[in-house]
């Protein structure tokens, strides 16, 4: 579903919430700060410039940190913080030089009193939540400028950044700082190219993945790293060589990722091994700038996958959670769900079960939330093998559950659906 009234937006970069109502927004070229407080129903502009780096703090909605750029003066952007969802902005820039930098990142490790990161020419600053004064990460400068970003969430002692340099040099496009020290960490990545963004996990800050600027590196596009850089395995796959810009892990499914290029969004779900487009709904060439997940597990239960585009605007998609597995149940006497086929499922699938004898029962399909979503049979049925088919077309994708009721018993399985 397309969530902005004003489809030409240029996001740069772009952050969504944890709690509903969804408070998103982002930083857009020639048109400011934008932000949407109710889910992308109503957007208004909240900052002037030009918009650039946006991070909401995720264990208060309410707190925005954004970057802007102005002309003049040498110092061609400002850090701005917003305490009330973007209503009012103080300048936060008291200890930061004057650079050539553009589109500066704004970051947090999203810790109870967060610490928030910045880039500004050659140098990574940080400071406390309310961004005070900024102190230099690295006191030597980089040999480039910083064109990216990222921090994990909070570890012992601090966060884990990763500063992708504007440089395809070896030994200068990729540092990462691990407290006290910063280690340059593009070795295993390809020759020559520069890395576009090191996506970070939300529960594991070991793992890191890399995506890969522009065109030329075939079956090299996107490496995981399960010790923050220091050693790369691809799983490229078989995606094409498209310019890509972001990643996004899914916090529960070690295999699910999710992608994003200059020609929309890809998704694999078994690791990288392969890799779909996962375009739905949106125009067939558009250019994805970042994505942002919107964990709302612990609020409705829901996930959310949010992408900025360049010149389309903002983007949202559910996407299902993935749950642990049920505790195995004891066998009930009299029926015994079979495996769905197939399961995962984006058409038709069909559901199957055998009856010892008549009775009568009741087929449902629930959804994570525990609604139903379709009932596939009511009433008396025949002992014996049954195959009921299952139109998955309408539903979206994610977890759900088909539940057979007897009065012999229950069963349940688990059917998840995928586009």
């Amino acid at each position: 579903t397309q969530h902005n009234r004003l489809p030409i937006t240029q996001f740069v970069n772009i952050d969504v919430g944890n709690e509903a109502p969804l408070v998103m927004g982002g930083g857009s070229q020639d048109n400011a700060i934008s932000v949407s407080r109710d889910g992308g129903a109503n957007w208004t502009v909240r900052w002037g410039g030009d918009g650039g780096g946006f991070t909401i703090d995720k264990t208060d909605n309410d707190r925005i940190w954004a970057t802007s750029g102005l002309w003049g003066g040498g110092l061609l952007f400002r850090c701005g913080i917003s305490f009330d969802r973007g209503d009012s902005w103080n300048d936060i820039n008291n200890g930061v030089l004057a650079s050539n930098a553009w589109y500066t990142r704004v970051r947090s490790d999203h810790a109870g009193s967060p610490h928030i990161y910045m880039n500004s020419g050659r140098h990574v600053y940080d400071a406390w939540s309310n961004g005070g004064f900024w102190f230099w990460l690295n006191r030597d400068p980089f040999p480039a400028n910083i064109h990216e970003l990222t921090v994990s969430p909070i570890t012992t002692p601090s966060a884990v950044v990763y500063a992708c340099l504007d440089s395809p040099n070896p030994g200068q496009r990729l540092m990462v700082f691990e407290d006290p020290d910063w280690f340059e960490r593009s070795s295993g990545l390809p020759a020559g190219v520069r890395v576009r963004k090191v996506a970070t996990h939300s529960a594991n800050t070991q793992r890191c993945f890399a995506v890969m600027s522009g065109l030329g590196t075939p079956g090299q596009k996107v490496f995981r790293s399960e010790n923050r850089g220091v050693t790369w395995s691809n799983i490229t796959g078989n995606l094409p060589d498209v310019p890509l810009s972001d990643l996004v892990a899914h916090p529960t499914d070690d295999d699910r990722y999710y992608l994003s290029s200059e020609f929309g969004c890809y998704r694999t779900i078994d690791g990288g091994l392969s890799w779909e487009k996962w375009n739905e709904g949106m125009p067939g060439a558009i250019i994805i700038t970042e994505l942002a997940l919107a964990d709302l597990s612990a609020d409705t239960g829901e996930l959310f996958l949010a992408a900025g585009s360049y010149g389309r605007g903002l983007w949202l998609r559910s996407i299902a959670p993935v749950v642990a597995a049920a505790t195995p149940q004891p066998a009930v006497t009299g029926l015994l769900m079979r495996p769905t086929m197939p399961n995962p499922a984006s058409g038709d699938t069909v559901v199957r079960f055998r009856l010892d004898g008549p009775t009568t029962a009741r087929l449902r399909i629930y959804d994570l939330r525990g609604r139903v979503v379709a009932t596939l049979l009511d009433g008396a049925i025949a002992g014996g093998e049954h195959a009921v088919p299952l139109d998955t077309n309408r539903l979206a994708s994610g977890l759900y559950f088909s539940r057979l009721e007897t009065p012999q018993g229950v069963a349940v399985q688990r059917l998840t659906v995928v586009r």
